[in-house]
């Protein structure tokens, strides 16, 4: 892999909290009302897969997926990084398939939100092969849901 990434550890988690993206904070304190800290905590603690991305040897971003309950075999993929997190994205994409692979592997079914304005999130979510749907609120906030399925994941890797 172009850069490191390891199993994501609580620590990553203080080590990131101070510095993660304007644009990640908003989306975890518009929806669901929690400061970076708990954002990426909550994150963490109910993800069966995260890892963590490092950037000169410092947090850069943390990713997973988590059990999404309301729908079967379904999962709540999640990103949230720093700033600095833009000096690995070339690498962070090619590798970008392993980390599907491994999201799929577990939940055939994936499902989260995205704030439309957060353009850098949107353009992976894209590029990770999920489906975007219609506007939505949450608490009062627009949203946008995205989507994807192992089958149509792996028909659009040949």
């Amino acid at each position: 892999m172009a850069h490191n990434v390891v199993k994501a550890k609580l620590q990553h988690v203080v080590d990131m909290k101070d510095r993660m993206r304007i644009e990640d904070q908003k989306e975890m304190y518009n929806f669901w009302g929690m400061t970076p800290e708990q954002g990426l905590g909550i994150s963490f603690l109910t993800s069966q897969l995260a890892w963590t991305a490092f950037y000169k040897n410092r947090p850069c971003a943390m990713f997973g997926v988590g059990k999404d309950m309301k729908i079967a075999n379904g999962g709540t993929p999640w990103l949230l990084a720093t700033d600095e997190f833009k000096y690995i994205t070339k690498g962070f994409l090619k590798d970008t398939e392993y980390y599907m692979g491994q999201c799929y592997n577990l939940y055939p079914h994936l499902e989260n939100i995205v704030d439309p304005t957060n353009v850098k999130a949107i353009r992976w979510i894209k590029f990770a092969g999920f489906t975007l749907s219609n506007p939505l609120m949450v608490n009062g906030y627009p949203a946008i849901t995205f989507k994807g399925n192992k089958e149509k994941w792996l028909s659009d890797l040949v």
